[in-house]
């Protein structure tokens, strides 16, 4: 099995966020890892950091350069570095830059990780329907982009598990994968259904609702048992994770921040 992650667009988005994400990842050196690469001044990078990686293009994004403005097609370069790192290895982790490993890699890793006996596991997380006015008072609402999050609040509401006043969706911070026909899948639902947001997120939770009926179901056919997708802390993902407990036992590798 490999671990593998992406990188594409611009490195000083963000402030920059990605480069102290990656920066941080480089100093790992226990896991047997490889970067899927778009742009020569991002392979360059990433070389120097001494990732082993595999260039996709001379360009540094095929689907969009900016993450809010083509927030429809941006994150299609997840959805195929997964498809390529399928082909290429057979069965694979994708970890995002902000996806923290906790424990070092042990025998059980595996043996949970197989454990569902699925082609694809992403873990599940909560946006609650107040979002937005929570956003308002956490935030300086001159820091948010607003067009964004209406977006986002408008995919959420069709695409979405119910649960607790809240809309639950997988997270796309740790994917297992061994089908690369399962990505095919996904490209072909966000070209089919437009969907406007976080492709790699929304995708899934319609391709997973054709074999699962509520949250209960996904929980027990796709939610990984080595990760979480996000810290206790957010929002009401605390209550989420002891809601998984019902159903799954975990041991925690890996945490998205």
């Amino acid at each position: 099995m490999k671990f593998i992650r992406a990188y594409w667009g611009n490195l000083e988005n963000f402030g920059g966020r990605h480069k102290i994400e990656i920066r941080r990842a480089s100093k790992n050196k226990k896991l047997n890892e490889v970067v899927f690469v778009w742009g020569n001044e991002n392979c360059d990078y990433l070389k120097s950091l001494g990732f082993d990686i595999i260039k996709m293009s001379d360009k540094s994004s095929e689907y969009g350069e900016d993450y809010f403005i083509n927030s429809d097609t941006f994150l299609l370069h997840k959805l195929v570095a997964v498809r390529e790192g399928c082909k290429k290895y057979g069965e694979v982790v994708f970890l995002d830059w902000d996806c923290r490993q906790i424990k070092d890699i042990d025998d059980n890793f595996y043996l949970k990780l197989r454990e569902q006996d699925n082609e694809i596991q992403m873990p599940a997380y909560s946006f609650p329907k107040k979002y937005k006015s929570l956003l308002q008072t956490m935030y300086n609402p001159k820091d948010i982009n607003w067009d964004y999050i209406d977006r986002q609040l408008e995919y959420l509401e069709k695409f979405h598990y119910e649960w607790d006043d809240s809309y639950v969706t997988p997270n796309a911070s740790f994917i297992y994968c061994t089908n690369p026909k399962v990505m095919d899948d996904l490209i072909k639902i966000n070209d089919e259904l437009k969907i406007g947001i976080v492709c790699d997120e929304m995708t899934f939770n319609e391709y997973s609702k054709k074999l699962c009926k509520d949250l209960e179901g996904y929980i027990k056919r796709f939610e990984p048992l080595v990760c979480n997708a996000k810290r206790e802390d957010h929002f009401n993902q605390g209550r989420l994770n002891q809601y998984i407990s019902k159903f799954i036992k975990k041991d925690l590798y890996f945490i998205h921040e």
